[in-house]
């Protein structure tokens, strides 16, 4: 099983350092502690999900550019399988 591993955005993390729920309160601010320290003129590099995406999309793009693809096809379009046609309550 892998777990998630993507960081939450530091004002996320800050707002919930100032909660007044106590477990909250406490368990963020032991990530914060935890957290690496961002700043001091070198950015770290942290990679979002949308930024994995991206990746993601980008080597399959260059996968399909380097073959001779006349379609691609989706694995399952809509329940009745007809062309030009989505289902759109999944």
């Amino acid at each position: 099983v892998q777990k998630n591993t993507d960081l939450l955005p530091t004002d996320l993390i800050n707002c919930a350092c100032k909660s007044s729920n106590k477990l909250i309160n406490t368990e963020l601010k032991a990530a914060a502690d935890a957290r690496p320290n961002i700043g001091g003129g070198r950015k770290k590099s942290i990679q979002t999900v949308g930024e994995k995406f991206k990746a993601a999309l980008s080597v399959l793009m260059a996968n399909i550019s380097k073959t001779k693809t006349r379609y691609v096809r989706c694995i399952k379009p809509n329940p009745e399988k007809e062309p030009l046609k989505t289902n759109l309550k999944s």
